[in-house]
């Protein structure tokens, strides 16, 4: 909380207003948000990368499956099934959530020859995506 009474004093200093306060307050909010979440889509794009390419605990392996029914394009672009499930909780769970992460990344991202260069066009992608 003390990240949140700086930010809120230095906003009242400079414009010196409430109803602006109360503005730019949720903005800090909502940007603080968005940014929470982009950290854990890096995570989960990051345990997919170790999925596909070996790297990864067997624990997370045996809970992403990727398509293998030949008639669809996903097979080809090295999607993973989503499973779908009736309760709103279980979508942020990781065999829901890291496989429709992976699934939404473009593919000149996902087919990256080493983690860092990975982790390069992840960033760049996240952060163009979060200007929009």
């Amino acid at each position: 909380m003390r990240y949140f009474f700086v930010n809120t004093a230095n906003v009242y200093y400079i414009y010196g207003t409430w109803c602006m306060l109360t503005t730019l307050n949720n903005k800090l909010r909502q940007r603080n948000t968005n940014i929470r979440r982009e950290k854990k889509r890096k995570r989960q794009c990051c345990s997919m990368y170790r999925v596909v390419h070996g790297s990864a605990p067997t624990y997370l392996t045996e809970l992403c499956q990727p398509c293998s029914d030949t008639r669809l394009r996903s097979t080809s672009r090295g999607d993973f099934i989503v499973p779908q499930f009736n309760c709103q909780l279980s979508n942020s769970s990781f065999s829901v959530a890291a496989p429709s992460a992976w699934n939404r990344l473009p593919s000149h991202i996902r087919t990256s020859s080493t983690y860092t260069l990975f982790l390069t066009r992840l960033k760049t992608h996240l952060f163009a995506e979060s200007l929009l």
